[in-house]
């Protein structure tokens, strides 16, 4: 509201109903709230003020951009399964330089990853390393 020309109201009453009336020619606003039958609130000349609009909104969303592709250094390669994988940039030899090792295993069962384990923690406790888990033909890769 911009301004209220009188207000009158009955402390301590529920308000529980109310009706407005907009007279013809001003701008103003009475409004009257009721408990019941019995009035408990009078507002007299309610002037409302307008709204303005702020800044416009712009839109939050982040909009993904497309990066030029960043080449990884050399991963040595460790088992004939990751071989298979024809992966770029490896090497087998562990006296070059590279950043980490990878190595694949394939396991069909219970046995065969409890087989490799020993292998696999021996090599992550060397060097840095992620763990991959592709499962496919019935085997899981990782």
């Amino acid at each position: 509201p911009q301004s209220i020309r009188r207000l009158t109201a009955k402390v301590g009453s529920k308000l529980t109903n109310s009706e407005g009336r907009l007279q013809r020619g001003e701008e103003s606003v009475d409004v009257r709230i009721f408990n019941e039958d019995q009035l408990v609130c009078n507002v007299e000349g309610l002037a409302l003020a307008t709204m303005h609009a702020g800044v416009p909104l712009k839109n939050s969303r982040v909009v993904w951009e497309e990066t030029a592709q960043a080449r990884r250094s050399c991963w040595r390669v460790v088992g004939e399964e990751v071989k298979k994988l024809s992966l770029p940039e490896v090497t087998e030899k562990e006296e070059e330089p590279h950043e980490a090792v990878a190595i694949a295993v394939k396991a069909t069962s219970v046995e065969d990853v409890k087989r490799y384990q020993h292998e696999v923690q021996s090599l992550a406790a060397k060097c840095r390393c992620w763990v991959l888990c592709l499962q496919g033909e019935g085997c899981t890769f990782a």
